[in-house]
């Protein structure tokens, strides 16, 4: 099994590089990275997490993977 990141998700990722370099940039290298990483947790477990589907745009998008990544480092 292959991960890919669609053409937003990759834009997101670089908006949200660019925002957390500009605003904690003692952190960003280790949160994006966390970002980048939590995906992968797909191929493993692939379904662990919540499909949803977005009110406005009328997407499909996973959230369970990424918001557990990032809970753990608290």
């Amino acid at each position: 099994m292959q991960l890919r990141w669609s053409e937003e998700a990759a834009s997101n990722l670089e908006r949200i590089t660019n925002y957390l370099f500009e605003e904690t940039p003692q952190h960003a290298p280790e949160l994006v990275r966390a970002i980048y990483k939590a995906p992968s947790a797909l191929l493993t477990f692939p379904i662990a997490g919540v499909l949803a589907k977005s009110k406005t745009r009328g997407s499909l998008f996973f959230t369970a993977a990424l918001h557990r990544g990032l809970s753990n480092r608290r």
